[in-house]
């Protein structure tokens, strides 16, 4: 298995791409105002990507997960992926929380983000506007609650 990479633009990009983007496009320089944790498959493809992203006040921050549809999520790689995530969030960054928005269309996300413990918090009502409004299915974790570390 290929390492962790961290703050990669490439995978950055990969991740912009795929989710829709954060409003503003990504330039030649990494931003100052995430982290990007991934891994590359053999091919140089990327395997899988999480942006963490709107840390607030040493708190909380807002993640988005992507998944090269290419590679399989087997259970070796779902654990590291948690271990390697939750690890960087609740001990390396120390926030108290979590935070997810999924799209309600994304059935797999919203079960990777319950198998991983993130409790679902709310529905916010057409959350997300693009390609179609649909709503967004709000989850959180707080650190007492992470079976990751």
């Amino acid at each position: 298995m290929n390492p962790i990479a961290i703050n990669d633009l490439n995978l950055l990009k990969f991740c912009h791409e795929k989710v829709g983007g954060y409003g503003k496009p990504i330039g030649d320089e990494f931003p100052d105002n995430c982290v990007v944790l991934g891994q590359y498959r053999d091919d140089k493809e990327p395997l899988w990507v999480m942006v963490l992203h709107e840390f607030k006040e040493d708190h909380d921050c807002m993640m988005d997960l992507t998944l090269n549809h290419k590679g399989m999520l087997t259970p070796s790689l779902f654990k590291m992926m948690g271990r390697v995530v939750f690890d960087y969030i609740f001990n390396q960054a120390k926030l108290v929380r979590c935070s997810s928005q999924v799209r309600a269309s994304h059935k797999a996300s919203i079960r990777i983000t319950k198998a991983w413990g993130m409790r679902e918090e709310g529905v916010k009502r057409l959350g997300f506007k693009c390609p179609k409004p649909e709503d967004m299915y709000l989850f959180g974790m707080l650190k007492t609650e992470c079976p990751w570390i």
